[in-house]
């Protein structure tokens, strides 16, 4: 007895019709389509004869399409299938929602045929004895995790595209009006005017020698770029390899109340007031769209597939990682360069799949400290050949004060060095910076305008 799989017929019809009878809603609504969505054998067969139509730049309607399949597979058989030839014409909103019809039954079947390899995979070394064949823990997860990264909801995997297709989207993303920030803001406008946020897809990299302020940059600017959002805007993710997320949280509070060092808040060095103050504040960052994650696991596998299943179930704004170089990767042990520019390679991809913007934060190399010039540059990336080729944006941090200390010409001056940003110029932005407290601000602001979440 042949299984019944998930299927409207009626929305076959109807998207069909409105393909063969508007050229205007094949090319805006339709082009993303795969043979797999339908299910009807007829309604396969009229769309194979339209995409071989299109192949042949022929016209593509009810005439050209019937004497194709007519020529191809003969008019009884046409015939037979008439039913998928004269759906009607519809208009934007209606062939839309044909078409969601459509793609949502496609996905239920992949639901289906997804739960019976998954149940393969559970079944692999009962039914695989010989001991070369046995699949450990993580096998089974990466290859359970690669299923499922087939079935992302709403997302189309397409990897060819016609200039028509092409151009037609790009029309669609240019703003009808004036979008000063096209990402995520950086929560820096000067920093922002550079790189014009932090953008989809983008791989970030913030890199400098310990004591410049990576984390600290990477926390002010989630603080700053979660102001005013609300959980149903959607959230970041902070994901932390080196400091405790509790560290983090500490550095949170002073970085929001100036006046209280982390030593202040770790002893209980409080006053009545500046107690119910912290409290205060403390209580609206529990409100913060921040997921936090401190792993113990560092291996990149588990990273993805963390993030992955986070993504799946929630709204991500952007991804941030302390740090880079604490990863490692299975089979690099003995390569770190090899292990470097496969992670950042893998990094890359994992942007680009989940069309989110990811900071890294990395450290340089300790070749910054052997010139008397310590301001880095892009050479200074540890192993960074692969970074160099794989980043859209690279930040390189710099504080005079703290190779020069009493003589510096710059104290309380964070230099922040665009070294590479595909989207705009390169350059150098100037940002105050608190070490005591590690707040970091624009120099337009005094210490006091900081603007608190919420």
């Amino acid at each position: 007895m042949n299984t019944i799989f998930p299927h409207d017929t009626d929305a076959e019809i109807q998207v069909l019709g409105s393909i063969l009878k508007s050229d205007e809603m094949e090319d805006t609504v339709f082009y993303n389509l795969s043979l797999d969505d339908f299910y009807s054998i007829g309604a396969k067969k009229v769309y194979e004869a339209i995409m071989e139509l299109k192949k042949q730049n022929n016209p593509v309607d009810t005439f050209t399409v019937t004497n194709y399949l007519q020529e191809k597979i003969g008019i009884p058989e046409t015939q037979a299938i008439s039913q998928f030839l004269f759906g009607e014409y519809h208009s934007f909103e209606v062939a839309e929602y044909f078409l969601n019809k459509l793609k949502q039954k496609a996905y239920e079947r992949k639901l289906i045929l997804l739960g019976e390899q998954i149940k393969k995979l559970g079944q692999w070394n009962d039914t695989h004895k010989e001991k070369d064949k046995q699949k450990n823990e993580t096998t089974l997860q990466l290859e359970a995790e690669n299923l499922f990264r087939q079935l992302e909801v709403g997302r189309i995997e397409q990897d060819e595209y016609t200039s028509n297709q092409l151009f037609l989207e790009i029309k669609r993303e240019i703003p009808e009006e004036l979008v000063f920030l096209p990402g995520i803001t950086t929560g820096f406008p000067s920093l922002d005017l550079f790189t014009g946020g932090f953008q989809k897809s983008n791989l970030i990299v913030i890199a400098g020698r310990p004591g410049m302020g990576k984390t600290a940059l990477a926390v002010n600017s989630i603080l700053l770029a979660s102001d005013h959002r609300k959980e149903d805007d959607g959230y970041f993710i902070f994901y932390s390899l080196e400091q405790s997320i509790q560290q983090i949280a500490f550095r949170c509070l002073t970085i929001l109340d100036n006046n209280t060092t982390l030593l202040d808040l770790k002893r209980g060095n409080l006053s009545v007031e500046k107690r119910k103050q912290i409290m205060t504040l403390a209580d609206k960052l529990r409100k913060l769209p921040v997921i936090w994650y401190n792993p113990k696991n560092r291996d990149y596998n588990y990273f993805e597939s963390k993030i992955r299943r986070k993504v799946r179930d929630n709204k991500i704004l952007g991804i941030y990682i302390d740090h880079l170089g604490e990863f490692f990767l299975p089979g690099y042990e003995r390569n770190k360069y090899a292990e470097v520019s496969e992670i950042i390679t893998r990094l890359q991809s994992f942007c680009r799949e989940l069309d989110i913007p990811i900071v890294t934060l990395m450290q340089l190399s300790r070749k910054v400290e052997d010139r008397q010039d310590k301001k880095p540059t892009m050479a200074d990336l540890r192993e960074s050949g692969r970074i160099e080729e794989s980043a859209w944006v690279v930040l390189l941090l710099y504080r005079d004060e703290y190779y020069k200390k009493e003589k510096s010409e710059k104290p309380g001056i964070l230099t922040v060095i665009a070294d590479k940003n595909r989207d705009g110029e390169t350059g150098t932005v100037e940002l105050n910076f608190n070490k005591k407290s590690l707040r970091i601000f624009e120099q337009s602001k005094e210490e006091g305008q900081y603007e608190y979440p919420y």
